[in-house]
Formats: C-alpha cells, structure tokens, sequence
C-alpha cells in the first residue's frame, strides 16, 4: 500500500461496474479511495439556470465562451458550474464524449480511469460513462463544480471519484 505520511487512511470502498461499450463484458471489482463528501460552497460558483442569462462573470475575455455555453454542455442551462479558468480549459461535451468512446474502445474491460487535472469535469464526466474514473486536482472548488456537474449528467458516485490531491503525488506513490 502507498505511505500515508501519519495522515489517517480514508475509507476504501468497494464496488462493481459494467463498462458500456463493451460486448460480453464481465464484472469487474475495483477498489477506490473516497474522499468524504463536503457541502458545496456558493461563493464565486457560476449557476445559469435560464438561456437569456447575461455573462455572470462580465469579463470580456470569456464572451465568446458565454456564447457557446450550450455547445460546451448539453445540461448547461440545467444548472452547470464553470469557475474562470473552466471556460478556458473545457473540453466541449462532444469532443469529450467522442474521445471517451474511442479510447475505450481500444482499452482492456478491466480499466480505472485517472483524470489527472480534472478542473470542472468534462473530460471525467464523458469517461465515467464508459469506465470508472477517479478525478484529481489541487483546486477543491473545481472538484466540487465537477461533482455537481456529473450529477446533472446522472453519473453515478460509483463510477467517478474525486480526490484533493497532487496528481504528480499520486503517480508518485499510487501507481
């Protein structure tokens, strides 16, 4: 097992999955490291809930991306969360969607996922529809945007975990 540095364990949980885009797939048994779910907080989270909304942020610089928000996410208007920096590192839903489909494709039944640098979820959101993901990054505010996005988009808690974590320490010490 990795060092845990005196730090207590979190709790492993075990379950089992289906990949989709497989045929004669069988079960398969992972276990996973969760981190405890937190409320969400509401400071500075972008919440659009109705299409005529104008640019929350008032930025210049994100406009044009405000202006594609419903080709970035199908759900957008359903309620997803960006911070800043999300609307410039997103992957649009059907670019994610396509590589997610034909990467797995490719792979063996037996997979886990890592997105490394998740930020708000996109990529990992598109993966977990085929294969469990475990999504890292630093910023616990883009997990918790990310969280919230894969529940708009019906991604069970199964299937996606997020850790607050250094993805070069996980590399380091998991794999």
């Amino acid at each position: 097992p990795p060092p845990n540095f005196g730090l207590p364990r979190p709790p492993i949980v075990e379950f089992r999955y289906q990949p989709l885009c497989r045929h004669n797939a069988d079960d398969s048994t992972v276990a996973v490291c969760r981190v405890p779910n937190a409320p969400p907080s509401r400071n500075n989270v972008i919440v659009v809930d109705t299409p005529k909304s104008p640019n929350p942020l008032q930025d210049p610089s994100i406009q044009k991306y405000w202006n594609q928000r419903r080709r970035l996410f199908s759900r957008f208007d359903q309620g997803v969360q960006l911070d800043k920096e999300g609307w410039f590192s997103v992957t649009p839903e059907q670019i994610a969607g396509h590589v997610a489909c034909q990467t797995v494709s490719m792979l063996n039944d037996n997979i886990v996922l890592l997105d490394a640098f998740c930020g708000c979820g996109g990529n990992a959101i598109a993966f977990a529809k085929h294969v469990p993901v475990i999504a890292i990054d630093l910023d616990r505010e883009k997990l918790r945007r990310a969280a919230h996005n894969a529940k708009l988009y019906d991604i069970p808690p199964s299937r996606l975990s997020f850790v607050e974590c250094n993805a070069a320490f996980v590399l380091m010490f998991c794999y």
